[in-house]
C-alpha cells in the first residue's frame, strides 16, 4: 500500500500537468488566432489608405501583433504545447472562416456571381491586381485564413 501512494500521487500530478498544458496551449493558440484576424484586418485597412502618417501608424501596429505572434510562438515552444497552439489557432481560424462564409451566403441570398469563383482577397488587392495585369488566382494568399492582400499581389507582380 505504500507503493500505492508515491504512484498515485504521481499520476495525479502528471494528468494535472498535462491538464495544464492543454487548457494553457488552447488558450495561446485562440488568443493568437484573434490577434492573427486583427493584423489581417489592419492589413485591409492600411492598404486602403492613402500613403503617408495615417498608414506609416497602422503599419507598426501591425508590426506590433506580428511580434505578438512570435512571442506567443517562442512562449508556447518554451513550454512545449507549440502543436496545441496551432491546433487551437487553426480550429479557431476555421470555425471563424466558418461563420464568415455562412454570414455571406446569408446576407448575398446564396446568389452566384455569374459563375464566377470568389476569391478569398481583399477588394484592395482585386483592384491592384486588376491595375498590375496580375492573375490572383494565381496568388497565394498570407493574410488570415489565405486571404490575398495588396502586399501578396504586388509580390506577385514582382
Amino acid at each position: 500500500m505504500t507503493e500505492q501512494g508515491p504512484n498515485l500521487q504521481q499520476q495525479m500530478q502528471q494528468q494535472t500537468e498535462q491538464n495544464t498544458q492543454d487548457f494553457y496551449g488552447k488558450s495561446v493558440g485562440s488568443l493568437k488566432s484573434q490577434i492573427q484576424n486583427y493584423r489581417s484586418q489592419l492589413e485591409q485597412y492600411s492598404q486602403q489608405l492613402p500613403e503617408g502618417d495615417a498608414q506609416a501608424q497602422v503599419q507598426e501596429m501591425i508590426d506590433s501583433y506580428t511580434e505578438l505572434e512570435s512571442s506567443m510562438d517562442q512562449a508556447a515552444q518554451d513550454a512545449g504545447v507549440q502543436d496545441k497552439v496551432e491546433e487551437a489557432a487553426q480550429q479557431a481560424q476555421q470555425q471563424m472562416q466558418q461563420y464568415a462564409q455562412e454570414s455571406a451566403q446569408q446576407a448575398g441570398g446564396g446568389q452566384q456571381g455569374g459563375g464566377q469563383q470568389q476569391l478569398n482577397a481583399t477588394p484592395a488587392a482585386e483592384k491592384k491586381a486588376q491595375e498590375l495585369g496580375v492573375d490572383i488566382s494565381q496568388v497565394q494568399g498570407s493574410g488570415a485564413n489565405g486571404r490575398i492582400t495588396v502586399r501578396d499581389v504586388i509580390g506577385a507582380a514582382g
